[in-house]
This record gives structure tokens, sequence and C-alpha cells, in this order.
């Protein structure tokens, strides 16, 4: 029996683990794939992770100095906020997501890998637990709290009766790459693309050799206009491919993923025993 289980170590799930672990709670932290990346362009805010995380000093971020904004005619408004404390870093989710994850597993949280979380575990109608899929089968994990944090497909998230299902003018829908190569794209920079549809698409570079290259709509838009098709239009137009100097650029990873656009929508996100975090 686990004083705390909590289902998903992105980076909620992980920070929450590593708060309870570290002030004597049992802390059982299941994960679906701890190699599966969140498709995100992978932006924090420099001042947070060093608050929170000063691991991540170790994998020498680019620190961004300013942003280049575009219209959807391509005129260009740059903005600069070095020495103004916004200071920001785009990691790759995987490393940034393992990275936290660990920190929780040193403060004392057990993680369980390659665990899907698809039900509850129910005792005289009280919610006990979670069931998961696992390659060897189901399993359960009991435990007195459940802190579900696994995103916007969680099946717990619906079945817990704390969050309604997302209808699509509530949601954002966003397509992203990581490529690797040199580029043109200046890597103490970020790039937003605002779109002739509601969306924007982005070019985060994460250092001097990797960038996060994606789009995506949101609310009615995500009906109006296919996903896969805009973000080829986008990295294919003459403004995003002139900086791809004609290199090769190794695809590293690519990846779609629904995204909260309105944020919470409910009063209350908890109830006796359980409570949801995150996405």
């Amino acid at each position: 029996m686990y004083d705390v289980i909590i289902s998903g170590a992105g980076p909620a799930g992980s920070r929450c683990a590593e708060i309870l672990a570290r002030n004597g709670f049992k802390v059982a932290l299941i994960e679906k794939d701890v190699n599966w990346r969140k498709p995100c362009g992978g932006g924090v805010s420099a001042r947070i992770m060093s608050k929170y995380f000063p691991q991540v000093k170790k994998l020498n971020p680019v620190i961004k100095s300013g942003a280049l904004l575009y219209s959807a005619q391509f005129h260009e408004l740059e903005y600069n906020w070095e020495g103004h404390g916004e200071d920001s870093i785009v990691m790759d989710r995987l490393e940034l997501d393992n990275l936290i994850r660990n920190v929780a597993v040193d403060a004392g949280a057990e993680l369980f890998d390659k665990n899907l979380s698809f039900d509850f575990v129910y005792k005289d109608q009280q919610i006990i637990g979670i069931k998961t899929k696992t390659p060897s089968g189901i399993k359960e994990y009991e435990g007195k709290i459940i802190i579900i944090a696994d995103g916007m497909s969680s099946k717990l998230a619906n079945k817990s009766g704390l969050r309604k299902p997302w209808e699509i003018k509530n949601i954002a829908i966003a397509k992203c790459t990581i490529l690797e190569g040199k580029t043109a794209f200046d890597a103490q920079k970020l790039y937003i693309y605002f779109r002739p549809y509601k969306g924007y698409g982005w070019v985060f570079p994460i250092d001097e050799k990797r960038l996060n290259i994606g789009c995506g709509t949101f609310e009615e838009d995500n009906l109006n206009y296919n996903l896969h098709q805009i973000y080829e239009e986008f990295i294919n137009s003459p403004n995003i491919k002139k900086k791809f100097n004609n290199t090769n650029l190794k695809k590293i990873w690519s990846g779609s993923y629904p995204l909260p656009a309105k944020g919470i929508l409910e009063n209350s996100l908890y109830g006796e025993n359980l409570m949801l975090i995150g996405d």
C-alpha cells in the first residue's frame, strides 16, 4: 500500500512525486513509457528551471535572448529581453522529462515504467488504486491518494468524474519535429510565425545543431484545417526553407498531440482521494 500513487511521470507528476517523497511519503510513480516524447515546443522558463531543477544546468541549455515574430505575410518584429530577467530555454522533452523524473526517483519515489493506466481499483465502491497494462499482464497498485497526471488522453481522468471529456473547441492540436543539422536559425532566439488561421508555427532552436519546428491549430480551426497538410506547407514555405541552407537535416523525432487551449474549465479538480494535475 502506497501513500500516494501518481499516474504520469511528466513534469507535473514527477515534480509532485519528488516533493512528496522528500517529505517522507511512500510514492509510486507510474509511467507508460519513459522513452515517449510529448509533442510540444519544449520552451521553458530558465528562472523556473534554475529554481526548481538546478540539475538542468548539467545539460548546458542555450539561454534565449529574444524572439522574432512574423505575421502571416512574414513581416518581422524582433523583441529582445536579454538582461531583463526573462530568460528562457528550449529543451528536448525526452531529455527534460527524464531529468525531472530522475530527480523524483533520487528523492525516493518508486518508478514503474511500461505501465499504461487504464482503470481504477475499487473496494466497497471506493477507489483504492490503479490498474495498469504491462508487457507481462495487468497489474494493480493500491494507495491512499491517487493523483492523475497522465495528460489529455488520460483514461483515468475521464473515469474520475472530475473532468468532462474535451470538446474540439477547447483544445489545440499540434505537430512538431526535432531536426538535427546546421541552419541559419540563431540558437539564442525563438521564432514564432502567426498563420492565416487560428494557430501559429514555431522554430525553437534547442542548441546549435538541433531545433524544434512545428505548428498547430485551435478551437474551430481544428476542424477547418488538416493538421498534417498545414504542417507540410509551413516547413516547406520559402521563408523557412531558406534558413535550412540546403542542408540535409536529420529527423530525430516527429509527433502530434492535443493540448488544452483554454486552460482548466472545471471549478474543482480534486475529490475525496483523487486529484488531477498537469494537462
